[in-house]
């Protein structure tokens, strides 16, 4: 048999065995949540990525059907840093927001959420992820990230690192071709060096018959007759 009772004056059936008390509305978890990237520290001018993800009912991982057709608005506001912060300039009441770059992974199934960290922003940020009207798991996620000024380099930077590889190679390459000259010019001076022998033996003659002087000898007359004997 069955019985007939009201709640706000609409009348419903009521199985024979069944007691109803209350009637009480939940809200379904939402099937969304960010897999990663919530609590990174990252220097600010550069990029931070989250994940969002899609689970069932026991909490496990699936694919996005469709990614075209899921509605994502995922937002990163900016919280400043300590009670002495000073807002850098442009920032629009105290507080910046910035929406992500999505990418869907075809691998995973996932959604890719990144945001260039602007210059000169240290501090905290809150994430907010809604996803076809409905908040993702844990959503807002406050200080989902720490940007920090990045620190000064300490050691040779990338490009001086390759100058210097570069003056080396040039300096080893210069020794090469010295040496390479050098064995050359040994190889010829061997294969000269009776040639060379000789034109000192010359050069010597000439320096000697430089200091030597030539007299006719008076017997046999002057240039003149010697020519006309001839």
């Amino acid at each position: 048999s069955a019985s007939t009772s009201t709640n706000g004056g609409t009348p419903f059936f009521l199985s024979a065995n069944v007691d109803v008390h209350n009637l009480k509305l939940e809200t379904q978890p939402s099937d969304t949540a960010i897999s990663d990237g919530v609590g990174t520290t990252v220097d600010w001018c550069r990029s931070t990525f989250f994940t969002l993800i899609k689970r069932d009912s026991c909490q496990r991982q699936i694919a996005f059907v469709n990614e075209t057709g899921v509605d994502i608005v995922a937002v990163l506001t900016y919280n400043g840093e300590g009670p002495d912060y000073v807002p850098p300039p442009n920032l629009v009441e105290n507080r910046d927001f910035f929406n992500a770059k999505v990418e869907y992974d075809d691998e995973s199934g996932s959604f890719s959420l990144r945001y260039d960290i602007p210059c000169t922003y240290a501090g905290s940020w809150t994430l907010d992820v809604v996803v076809d009207n409905v908040a993702a798991q844990g959503s807002p996620f406050e200080g989902a990230v720490i940007s920090k000024e990045p620190e000064p380099p300490t050691g040779i930077p990338t490009w001086g690192l390759a100058l210097l590889i570069s003056i080396i190679v040039l300096i080893v390459i210069g020794l090469i071709y010295a040496i390479i000259r050098l064995k050359r010019y040994r190889k010829k001076l061997r294969e000269n060096k009776e040639d060379i022998e000789a034109g000192k033996e010359k050069h010597h003659l000439d320096l000697l018959e430089r200091d030597v002087s030539f007299n006719m000898n008076p017997m046999l007359g002057t240039l003149e007759e010697m020519k006309e004997k001839l």
